[in-house]
């Protein structure tokens, strides 16, 4: 008997829990781990950071959906990254993180998506608030300069 002294063979037999081993008659251990961190390479995303703040809080997907007022699959959908909320879901998304989840914006028309998705806005509501067409806003969230007429407005929404 080379590697075990005292002559005891341990074998690690699953129990009713695919989670729980007998690794000695009588004797019950818990072997856990948590899953790797798929999102850990994309911590910058949305989904990443609905995440890190639910275990922070030490939520379950449900409990945060009920708290924002959505259905448990969007929360999953979301922390997946396979679905993106919609405009109306993003007040309750940052009341929630505690903060906006894309960086600051530097540019005119990031500062003109971020302001539109701080108030839970679509486009189209905020063409009809500024009194242009969805396409003409489109365009200045896409880069394209507002015109001269709609500057002051724009730039004011922006801020």
């Amino acid at each position: 008997m080379g590697g075990n002294p005292a002559g005891v063979q341990f074998l690690a037999v699953p129990g009713r829990c695919a989670r729980v081993a007998n690794l000695m008659p009588g004797v019950r251990t818990r072997v856990s781990t948590r899953k790797p961190e798929a999102t850990a390479l994309a911590a910058g995303t949305l989904g990443a950071k609905l995440k890190r703040r639910r275990l922070e809080k030490g939520q379950r997907q449900i409990d945060v959906a009920h708290e924002m007022g959505v259905d448990q699959h969007s929360v999953i959908n979301w922390e997946k990254g396979l679905k993106e909320p919609t405009a109306a879901q993003y007040p309750t998304i940052i009341s929630f993180l505690g903060y906006e989840p894309w960086p600051a914006p530097t540019t005119f028309p990031e500062k003109l998506m971020a302001a539109r998705l701080r108030r839970g806005w679509s486009i189209k509501r905020t063409a009809a608030t500024l009194g242009v067409d969805e396409a003409t806003f489109g365009r200045w969230e896409r880069g394209r300069a507002p015109a001269p007429q709609h500057a002051a407005t724009a730039d004011e929404f922006a801020r």
